[in-house]
């Protein structure tokens, strides 16, 4: 599996599969590494 990069402002949508877990590591994986943290979208969205 390639090594997920994400950047500020980056929307990250998940789905239920057999591999969400290794996804959601994966995707807190990426945030840590960039110093980022996930916030919700509706915060956001009107």
């Amino acid at each position: 599996m390639a090594e997920m990069v994400v950047r500020p402002r980056d929307v990250l949508l998940m789905r239920f599969r057999p591999t969400l877990m290794d996804d959601l590591l994966a995707v807190s994986t990426a945030n840590n590494r960039a110093g980022l943290r996930p916030v919700l979208l509706k915060d956001y969205v009107q």
